[in-house]
C-alpha cells in the first residue's frame, strides 16, 4: 500500500472511531494523518472536532487555525476556527476569524436560520 492509501485507512479508521463517540481514539488517528499529511486542512479539521469533542478546547483552536492557515478561502473554516476562539474566551481573535470569514462568504455565518445546513456549521453560526 503507498503512502496516499495508508493515510486514507488510518483516516477511515479515525472517523469511523469519531461516529462511535471513541474521540481520543479519533484524534490519534487524525494526528498520525497530521504527521504523514501536514499540509491536508481535512485533517487538521477533523482533529480539532475530536478534540472539541474531547474537551480539549485549546488544542482543538490549534487545530482548526493550522486548518484555516492551509485554505484561508474556506468559510466555514474560519467559523469553525472562530467559534472555537469565541469559546477559549479569545473574542478578539475569534471577530478577526468571524470577519475574514464573512468577506469569503457571508451566507456560512447566516446559516443558523436555514434548515437544509449541516447542524454544526448552524450552531456555530449563531
Amino acid at each position: 500500500m503507498n503512502e496516499k492509501g495508508a493515510v486514507a485507512a488510518i483516516a477511515v479508521e479515525a472517523t469511523r472511531a469519531f461516529v462511535q463517540q471513541r474521540y481520543a481514539q479519533a484524534a490519534a488517528g487524525y494526528e498520525r494523518c497530521v504527521c504523514l499529511m501536514p499540509r491536508e486542512p481535512a485533517f487538521h479539521f477533523n482533529l480539532g472536532t475530536a478534540r472539541e469533542k474531547q474537551g480539549d478546547l485549546a488544542r482543538a483552536v490549534d487545530a482548526y487555525l493550522a486548518a484555516w492557515r492551509l485554505s484561508p478561502k474556506d468559510a466555514r473554516l474560519a467559523l469553525f476556527a472562530g467559534a472555537a476562539l469565541e469559546a477559549a474566551g479569545r473574542r478578539e481573535d475569534a471577530a478577526v476569524l468571524f470577519s475574514l470569514g464573512d468577506d469569503i462568504d457571508l451566507a456560512v455565518r447566516r446559516a443558523k436560520d436555514r434548515p437544509d445546513v449541516d447542524p454544526e456549521i448552524r450552531r456555530r453560526s449563531g
